[in-house]
């Protein structure tokens, strides 16, 4: 017995000794930097994270498409151990197993989620986290953009910026009657009441209409329903049946735009001082003013040989300093404290509460299950046929209800 445990003693001496010990100093990760402008966001942050840590990130910038890509590496077994995952393809990169569970990391180092805001859940599975919601739309992506002075030339008050001030459906489209204007003998408007963001943006009105998509587990299509039609007449009465949609909110002749959080900040230099205008909440359907949540996830690759590592890079993400950075330039962040920092300011749009202040529903709620696939322009041929007038509204719900149960069904095979 003592020969064998000596036996084995050495051979444990072996094989630490020819095993590689990885330092923080010695890891060097590679991080695919996501898409569009987030090169230009996340590259000073890897190199300040260095100068701290002596941890190496190698950023990779991938030009065309960024998810194909990032797929095709998954394939090969090549995945970097840091990579972006937009919402749309989260659940699935989960359900293949290529990005590492980190709810336990969270749990490890006592995270306070009271701290951040309530965008986490972009980053679930199943109500397990896997990733860091690093970049997106925010909590509450859109809102509605207000032209102060089309409020005022037309002897109406303009809404407010907290979330007892939204307009409900009716509110809107009587608002929009009035300040739609058009001139003898024209037989187009000059001036619109309202412009919106569809059928690009459609699936933002769903929660406050009290609509859903699918049930709970996305195991069926809910959106024939009575609160779907309603929504889809909301949308044809806008752009058809009371002629008060369109027009282009920087050139200052439409009254109420609802749109995504960036806009705003692309406004401020393209408006300048031609008009004034600020930012109301989310327009309230029967179940409310009710947001849509969508952020995309920073996550570590489940085959990385740095864990640990790759985990201190997301807390540095996390970190005041760094939250605080991403709102100063406009960006939304996690963090509430930084959120809180930036909402006012001295000119247009003066109040960015509408962008976190009230309920919110996470877009993953919206879309279908891992491995499916959204019919995206069959359902958009769809809304822009009932926003038209072409269809009504009640067969519209039937041809998403039969378009959407073709894709859940190829789901299941």
């Amino acid at each position: 017995m003592r020969k064998i445990s000596r036996h084995v003693f050495l051979l444990c001496v072996i094989l630490l000794l020819s095993s590689p010990i990885v330092s923080a100093s010695e890891a060097k990760l590679r991080f695919a930097v996501g898409w569009g402008s987030q090169p230009d966001t996340f590259i000073p942050l890897i190199e300040e994270f260095t100068k701290r840590t002596g941890i190496e990130i190698e950023p990779i910038v991938i030009p065309g498409s960024y998810h194909n890509a990032i797929m095709v590496q998954y394939a090969s077994g090549v995945l970097p151990d840091l990579y972006m995952v937009d919402l749309v393809n989260f659940a699935y990169m989960v359900h293949i197993g290529a990005v590492l569970r980190l709810e336990e990391y969270y749990v490890r180092d006592q995270i306070d989620f009271n701290k951040y805001l309530p965008i986490f859940d972009s980053s679930r599975v199943n109500g397990v986290l896997y990733g860091f919601p690093a970049e997106g739309g925010g909590y509450r992506t859109d809102a509605m953009f207000i032209n102060r002075d089309l409020f005022l030339e037309g002897g109406l008050a303009y809404p407010g910026p907290g979330i007892q001030d939204a307009l409900t459906y009716d509110e809107v489209l009587t608002i929009a009657r009035k300040l739609t204007r058009m001139r003898t003998g024209e037989e187009v408007p000059y001036q619109f009441g309202v412009w919106a963001s569809l059928p690009t943006r459609w699936l933002t009105f769903v929660p406050g209409a009290g609509a859903k998509i699918f049930n709970e587990d996305k195991s069926e299509i809910l959106v024939n329903s009575p609160e779907m039609i309603n929504l889809l007449r909301f949308f044809q009465d806008m752009k058809t049946n009371y002629a008060v949609f369109g027009g282009t909110f920087e050139s200052g002749n439409v009254a109420m735009d609802i749109r995504f959080r960036a806009q705003g900040a692309v406004w401020v230099d393209a408006i300048g001082d031609r008009f004034d205008w600020s930012v109301a909440p989310f327009p309230a359907g029967p179940a409310g003013s009710i947001g849509t949540t969508r952020m995309n996830s920073l996550v570590i690759s489940s085959n990385t040989q740095y864990p640990e590592e790759a985990w201190e890079f997301i807390k540095f993400l996390m970190s005041e300093e760094v939250q605080q950075q991403n709102a100063k330039t406009g960006r939304a962040v996690a963090l509430r404290s930084a959120a809180v920092s930036y909402l006012q300011s001295s000119g247009p749009p003066y109040d960015l509460r509408p962008f976190i202040e009230g309920p919110a529903v996470d877009w993953s709620t919206l879309l279908p299950p891992p491995g499916g696939v959204w019919p995206t322009a069959a359902v958009n041929n769809i809304l822009n046929q009932t926003m038209s007038g072409q269809i009504a509204p009640e067969s519209a719900v039937e041809q998403l209800e039969q378009l959407l149960q073709v894709m859940l069904e190829d789901v299941r095979l």
